[in-house]
C-alpha cells in the first residue's frame, strides 16, 4: 500500500532546514554556556564554604544598603 503525503515546496523546505540548524547551534551554544556556569558556581560554592574568601565583608556592605 502507498500512503500520498503533502510536502513543502523546495524553497520552503530549504528555510525549514535553515531554521533547524541555526536552533541546533543556538541549543549547542547555551549547553556550552550553562556548563561553564555550572563549573563557575561550583568554583564559587568551593571558594566560600572552604573560607577562601570571606563573606564578612558583604554582609557588613548588604546592612548598610538595607540601613540607608
Amino acid at each position: 500500500m502507498s500512503v500520498k503525503m503533502a510536502t513543502p515546496p523546495k524553497a520552503e523546505q530549504l528555510k525549514i532546514e535553515i531554521s533547524y540548524r541555526a536552533t541546533i547551534i543556538k541549543i549547542h551554544s547555551e549547553r556550552s554556556t550553562l556548563q561553564k556556569l555550572i563549573y563557575e558556581k561550583a568554583s564559587l560554592m568551593d571558594d566560600l564554604l572552604t573560607g577562601r574568601v570571606r563573606v564578612t565583608p558583604l554582609l557588613e556592605q548588604q546592612k548598610e544598603v538595607i540601613s540607608a
